[in-house]
């Protein structure tokens, strides 16, 4: 199984820190939360890492460079990076070509457990899913239909089910429906270039059993807005810190390495 880390996106909404800094180096507890991504997977046994880089790419790899990893790591380049996310994803198709990856968001502050969850989960395509959605209209909303298989997926509800929650923007798929989703990106990005990653794997929903793993009872955060950098600052890092007995550090949190 491999690994691709989306962090080639410029975080407009986090200006002017990400006019200096890749959103994936803000640092909470001493460790970019790249580093962080890093060393969980290296801790599953994945294969191989594929980090896409865009905006500040020269930072990205001076932080994989600083990063004591087992695993093989490769940067792959969008100079499309202000364009939509799903151009970035189909840029690393060579790492989940025909072979079963984990596709994740860099600009998370998880705990461990959740990734334990998504790898035990037995269902070979699956995402994590926090039913403690809050609606702004920013959030990815998971459908489920009667049978529990997702059926839906976007910040706008377009299939008849049950909301279940949030996606959390982690995500594991099987060999075959990675090629799939490599199919649909290339129709997609060909027809709209700005389209988001998670529009294509909705499309593909008809075609693919797709199972959620809840982790409403875990600490993480996506850290879109100065307000998240506080959330993650004075609630979701404590609470992760105290998950995993990790000190509670003075002076980084929050800040660039």
């Amino acid at each position: 199984m491999n690994t691709v880390i989306l962090a080639a996106g410029i975080g407009k909404r986090l200006l002017p820190f990400t006019a200096a800094h890749p959103k994936c180096l803000l640092a909470f507890g001493g460790k970019s939360l790249l580093c962080r991504h890093l060393e969980m997977m290296g801790a599953a046994g994945v294969q191989k890492i594929a980090i896409v880089v865009g905006h500040l790419a020269d930072q990205v790899e001076a932080e994989v460079k600083r990063v004591n990893c087992c695993v093989s790591i490769e940067l792959m380049d969008n100079p499309q990076y202000e364009l939509g996310s799903a151009l970035s994803l189909l840029k690393a198709e060579t790492a989940f070509q025909n072979v079963p990856a984990i596709i994740m968001d860099a600009d998370l502050l998880f705990c461990r457990v959740m990734a334990d969850r998504l790898l035990e989960s037995p269902a070979p395509n699956c995402l994590l899913v926090d039913d403690r959605l809050v609606d702004t209209g920013e959030e990815v909303k998971v459908v489920a239909g009667s049978n529990g298989m997702v059926c839906g997926l976007g910040k706008q509800v377009r299939r008849e089910g049950t909301v279940v929650g949030e996606s959390v923007g982690i995500y594991k798929f099987s060999a075959d429906t990675n090629n799939k989703l490599i199919t649909g990106l290339r129709l997609a990005v060909a027809e709209n270039p700005k389209v988001e990653y998670e529009a294509v794997i909705d499309s593909l929903l008809e075609h693919i059993e797709m199972r959620y793993v809840p982790v409403g009872d875990l600490s993480w955060i996506e850290i879109d807005f100065a307000a998240d950098v506080d959330r993650a600052n004075t609630e979701t890092w404590p609470a992760i810190a105290n998950r995993e007995k990790i000190p509670l550090l003075t002076g980084t949190t929050g800040k660039p390495l």
